[in-house]
């Protein structure tokens, strides 16, 4: 049986939009890096995503998927993701279809970020801690449960 591998998943800084600190992170299928350009195109399209009253953090998923690019904006409102998810379309980011919500790749990020959440903030008021801890995976990774 063929072993699941993760793609590369990399850590493009902390963004200030709309008054949110968001981390920015890039998947890409093909293994490549993600282009500056993209990810600028994603943190513009985000901060009109954004409602007025998001919160403090969140975070920013830019997906070079196979048959998409996709983009997922979360901000996390106490103990609740809020999350917004939209895909290329012909004159930039459009809203997906009301019924997606994210891929396995993605779901790896938010697990991560989930569990940062409830560690450093919920657990401990910690918010430069959530902020500071970011993940970064190499292409074919092999995926664990620890």
């Amino acid at each position: 049986m063929p072993s699941f591998a993760l793609r590369r998943t990399d850590f493009h800084g902390l963004r200030d939009v709309s008054g949110l600190r968001l981390k920015l992170y890039a998947i890409s299928a093909d293994g490549e890096p993600t282009g500056e350009e993209l990810l600028e195109s994603a943190v513009d399209t985000a901060g009109t995503i954004l409602p007025t009253a998001a919160g403090d953090c969140g975070f920013v998923i830019v997906h070079r998927g196979e048959d998409a690019v996709w983009l997922l904006v979360h901000w996390w409102d106490g103990d609740i993701l809020c999350q917004r998810l939209l895909r290329d379309g012909e004159s930039g980011f459009v809203p997906a279809e009301p019924q997606l919500f994210a891929c396995v790749w993605e779901l790896h990020v938010i697990d991560h970020e989930r569990r940062c959440w409830a560690a450093y903030v919920l657990g401990a008021g910690d918010v430069d801690g959530y902020l500071g801890d970011t993940l970064t995976v190499p292409a074919g990774a092999e995926l664990t449960t620890n």
